[in-house]
């Protein structure tokens, strides 16, 4: 699962900028080529803070923080027959954590998920 900030040439910026540096800085959505979305704060043009990924590709959304383009922290990621929440570090669920899918739940320790 790519939660990323990927493929900035594709991208499509509506929100705050800094008046000097013309970076994002404040509330922003972002929304690339594929109709994938991002609504959250920017800081120094980088993701950070509370945001919401809405993933059209795989028909999925992850709620949770990020930190300099990365889920950082707490986070859960949703799909209609999926969940994967846990602590996230730079992309990767690290810790401890739960996925579920239609017949299976599993609570654990996540390593380099």
């Amino acid at each position: 699962i790519s939660l990323s900030y990927r493929n900035i040439k594709s991208l499509k910026y509506k929100g705050e900028k800094d008046k000097l540096t013309h970076q994002k800085n404040g509330f922003g959505i972002v929304e690339w080529d594929d109709k994938s979305k991002l609504l959250g704060r920017f800081e120094n043009n980088k993701i950070c803070g509370i945001c919401k990924f809405y993933n059209k590709e795989k028909e999925g959304i992850f709620s949770g923080i990020y930190k300099e383009n990365f889920p950082e922290g707490y986070g859960i990621y949703k799909t209609l027959n999926y969940k994967l929440e846990g602590i996230w570090n730079k992309n990767i669920l690290t810790g401890i954590g739960i996925e579920k899918n239609e017949n299976t739940i599993y609570e654990g320790e996540f390593s380099n998920y």
